[in-house]
């Protein structure tokens, strides 16, 4: 009988191929470098992620820590959904989801049919409210009672957030400083690792809360937008208790937009005893480089915004005015502000609105004219933008797609800006950007939607600075569709 040989004795065997978890590591974070470049490339970079995952114990491992660094939230009365969400984040495990988490965003989405009550008893300089509906019901819907859920937060403040955002979306989210709940928030708003905080339409914020925030040595970024500040007992913290004011700041970028700005100067004043309203004295702000803030409408409102421009001169070096707000005054252009004595500042943008393309479109343009003429000395300013938003009824879409340049306002506004930027006081300008932006109401909407329409040739109607070959002008054309009227997304509390 023939002898057959075995395969398997002829053939060497070889151990498993295991890639190594540098290499794991280096191949993921090469996917998801892409998640922060375009929407597009963010959606295709997910889903290499979650194919990634699926590959070996090693690639899930690493997958996982991008594809929950950013969290996402969605409140609402369908929510109970999300419960188990919120129970799978692994609180107390060494490998939990929740270790992984660097920006969170939580959005309330919950119609509250006392909202108008609610406003009614907020001053804007101590808001005031009996009422916490939003956040019961929020709690409620979830299913989760108070210590379930203070134990998920509180394991939030130690997954090493860098990133939280809490956003009131179709009502105002009403912050209960005195419930266990928003105090564990507090903990999370003013944690060492958290470096950028947004409140938008939240109501009631605790001054504490945000004194806290801004002496914080690590937070950077800070935006508010819609919210009303509840005042607190001196020296009182977020945490209770009492400590210390702060007397320096490492924000490197300011936002407080949509209502008034004095009640925040009250915390951005520092403990002095010198301080007076003549000669207020404020907290270092040594990186700030950032500032965005709603035009006041009082006078004395103005002053102290150009007090605080002042304080803040020398590392300011791009900064943002939106003119919303109806004031029977201009005290935009009438105000004591000097471009001139802003001495690192770069970048000025201006925003305002208008409710048609004819008179009050003009109007708007020779408000912002003025206040550009109205410091005759030479500023450090290379460039300048101004967006102007336009109230378009949704009937009328059809009719803007065939707009011209001959269509946007009388020439009067357009000459006024032309001759304001044409003058010495600007010798360092290199770039002007006036964006016009065509604003329709689109109730079934859920995002808002921008789109460039056309760009427009400088010469038709800003002929002057157009001819200067060392300033490059353009002018375009947007279309904006969003959920919200015209009137709520530009509300001024």
């Amino acid at each position: 009988m023939r002898r057959t040989s075995s395969v398997n004795s002829s053939r060497p065997s070889h151990a498993a191929f295991v890639i190594p978890q540098e290499i794991v590591s280096l191949i993921i974070d090469e996917v998801a470098f892409q998640l922060h470049t375009s929407p597009e490339a963010r959606k295709t970079t997910l889903a290499t992620l979650r194919a990634c995952s699926l590959v070996s114990n090693s690639f899930y491992q690493q997958a996982r820590r991008h594809l929950f660094s950013e969290i996402h939230f969605l409140v609402d009365n369908r929510s109970r959904k999300y419960t188990s969400g919120l129970r799978s984040l692994g609180v107390g495990e060494r490998d939990g989801l929740v270790n992984t988490i660097r920006s969170l965003t939580l959005t309330v989405d919950l119609l509250s049919t006392k909202k108008n009550s609610i406003i009614r008893r907020i001053g804007f300089n101590n808001a005031y409210t009996s009422s916490w509906e939003n956040i019961l019901r929020f709690f409620d819907s979830l299913k989760l009672r108070h210590t379930d859920v203070v134990a998920v937060i509180d394991a939030l403040n130690t997954a090493c957030l860098e990133n939280l955002e809490v956003v009131g979306k179709r009502s105002f989210h009403a912050w209960n400083s005195g419930d266990k709940v928003n105090s564990a928030l507090s903990r999370v708003c003013t944690n060492d690792t958290l470096e950028s905080l947004r409140l938008d339409r939240v109501l009631a914020v605790p001054q504490a809360l945000l004194t806290d925030a801004i002496g914080s040595n690590h937070l950077y970024n800070l935006h508010l937008s819609k919210i009303s500040i509840a005042r607190t007992a001196n020296h009182e913290t977020s945490h209770g208790g009492h400590a210390s004011f702060p007397q320096t700041s490492s924000l490197r970028q300011l936002e407080a937009t949509g209502f008034p700005c004095a009640t925040l100067f009250n915390i951005l004043r520092s403990n002095d005893h010198t301080d007076s309203p003549s000669t207020p004295r404020y907290l270092a702000f040594p990186h700030l480089r950032r500032l965005t803030i709603s035009v006041p409408t009082l006078p004395s409102e103005m002053d102290e915004l150009w007090h605080f421009l002042q304080h803040v001169s020398q590392t300011l070096e791009s900064l943002e005015l939106q003119q919303y707000k109806w004031s029977m005054n201009d005290v935009l252009s009438q105000g004591p502000i000097r471009l001139s004595s802003l001495s690192s500042l770069r970048n000025l943008k201006l925003t305002t609105t208008s409710f048609d393309t004819n008179k009050n479109f003009s109007s708007k343009q020779e408000m912002v004219a003025r206040f550009l003429a109205s410091d005759s000395l030479a500023s450090q300013i290379t460039s300048i933008t101004i967006d102007l938003y336009v109230h378009r009824n949704l009937k009328q879409k059809q009719k803007d797609r065939n707009m011209s340049w001959r269509d946007l306002g009388p020439h009067s506004g357009w000459a006024a800006i032309d001759s304001a930027l044409s003058t010495p006081a600007f010798p360092n300008l290199r770039q002007v950007v006036f964006n016009v932006k065509l604003f329709y109401f689109v109730k079934d909407s859920h995002h808002i939607r921008l789109q460039h329409e056309m760009a427009i040739s400088a010469h038709n109607l800003l002929p002057s600075l157009a001819s200067m070959s060392s300033i490059a002008t353009d002018i375009s054309l947007y279309t904006i569709c969003s959920p919200q009227s015209f009137l709520d997304h530009f509300s001024v509390l």
